[in-house]
């Protein structure tokens, strides 16, 4: 027989407390994004096996693998959107801890734009996105021009369209200057 104590549901019929639930439904959370990022890869895989057509499935039925096969355009990923959706899901820790740091940052805004403005180039690195800490950056410290903001993550993104983007929004922003300019000549 169990002793009284042995019980997991405890003296109250009660299983577990509600911290462990709340482990639970985190480690709920967790394994279904990692299931959904498993089968999205396990179709990425499917999809990379099954024959293709043209030049590159003669390369692949000879065995040969192209540079493109490892690249993230191969996978489904999700979008934006959905990752942020996911995301904002998850149970954010050290809430104080990351807005002590985020503070602290925010004093070096000064020095890095002193190294922008010598030509050096910033580099963070760490666990976590620093999206939101070079958006907070580009707004507040980044004032006296143009700003270009580059999703890297995008698995198509190539140093073309990064560039052929800035040059129109340049344009765009002069001849809206010039035109701006000429109706108040008028």
């Amino acid at each position: 027989g169990r002793a009284a104590g042995d019980d997991p549901a405890g003296p109250s019929g009660r299983s577990g407390t509600e911290k462990e639930k709340k482990k639970g439904k985190e480690n709920d959370l967790v394994a279904l994004i990692a299931n959904d990022a498993a089968a999205r890869l396990a179709a990425a895989e499917d999809a990379r096996a099954a024959p293709r057509r043209g030049g590159r499935g003669f390369f692949a039925a000879k065995g040969k693998r192209d540079a493109s096969d490892a690249s993230l355009a191969r996978l489904d990923l999700a979008d934006e959107e959905t990752v942020r959706e996911l995301l904002g899901r998850l149970p954010v820790g050290h809430l104080n801890e990351r807005a002590r740091l985020t503070r602290d940052l925010a004093d070096e805004y000064s020095g890095w734009w002193q190294l922008l403005q010598s030509e050096f180039s910033v580099l963070l690195y760490g666990f976590g996105s620093k999206k939101e800490l070079l958006e907070d950056f580009a707004r507040r410290t980044l004032t006296d021009g143009g700003v270009v903001v580059v999703n890297g993550f995008f698995p198509g993104l190539t140093a073309k369209h990064i560039l052929a983007n800035a040059a129109a929004a340049v344009s765009r922003e002069n001849v809206n200057a010039l035109h701006a300019g000429s109706n108040d000549a008028l």
